[in-house]
This record gives C-alpha cells, sequence and structure tokens, in this order.
C-alpha cells in the first residue's frame, strides 16, 4: 500500500478532514509574517517526539528520522500555555498541501490527540490565534 493510500486510511480513522485544524503553542521567533500578512512557523529537524510509524512497521521512533516537523494537538492545551509563547493553529489541508504526513504522537501526555506532522518545506502557513 502506498504511504498515499495509508495516509488517506489513517486520516478518515481517526476522523480527520482537509479543514481540521491542529494548535500549538510557539515561540515568537519561530514564526514568519510574508509581506500579505501570513504567518508561518518553522519546522524542527531535530524533533524528540516519539511517534508510530504507521507507514511503515508499526514500531515506535524518534521522529527526527522522519524529516523536519512539529507536534501539535486537536485541542488547546492550556497547560503549554505561557507568557512567552503565542498559540497557533495549522489546517490538514495546508499539510497535505505539501505532501506532508501525520503520525501518531506517542510520548505526549496531554489529553487531546497529539501528532507529528512532517513539513517537507521546512516551513508551514498557520494561523495565529492569540499572542
Amino acid at each position: 500500500m502506498k504511504s498515499s493510500d495509508q495516509l488517506a486510511e489513517f486520516l478518515e480513522s481517526e476522523g480527520i478532514s482537509k479543514e481540521s485544524q491542529f494548535y500549538r503553542y510557539t515561540l515568537p521567533e519561530y514564526l514568519r509574517v510574508d509581506a500579505d500578512g501570513k504567518y508561518f512557523v518553522s519546522a524542527n529537524p531535530e524533533a524528540t517526539e516519539m511517534i508510530e510509524d504507521i507507514y511503515g512497521n508499526g514500531h515506535s521512533m524518534m521522529a527526527k528520522f522522519l524529516g523536519q516537523g512539529l507536534a501539535f494537538t486537536t485541542e488547546v492545551e492550556e497547560e503549554f500555555k505561557n507568557d512567552d509563547h503565542i498559540l497557533i493553529s495549522v489546517k490538514m489541508e495546508n499539510i497535505l498541501d505539501q505532501e506532508g504526513l501525520i503520525y501518531p504522537d506517542v510520548s505526549s501526555y496531554t489529553d487531546s490527540k497529539a501528532y507529528f506532522i512532517t513539513i517537507p518545506k521546512g516551513e508551514i502557513e498557520v494561523q495565529k490565534i492569540e499572542d
């Protein structure tokens, strides 16, 4: 089965659509604003999350071996909120547009579902929710 088929099957099983939003708090230095006022967040090339390799053998592995990306949750996790961080969200559609993949983050301790999202272009468009 090709990873695109596996991705479609995984998204359906998780109830994720193109319009689904994912959230994270980030430091301002990881955000860039372009000339049109759009926000972009930089990917982490050395991500430390543990993921389930749903496109391979199903084993857990460190996310950094998949390439650059970031972890996001399906709901806003207030426990990560602090004065230095900004709440952002990303749409699944933006992830698909750059052929990113989504993996279950098995190292997360949040109440909502957490995913590691690969960001092949090194940054991805996000919405700034709050400062």
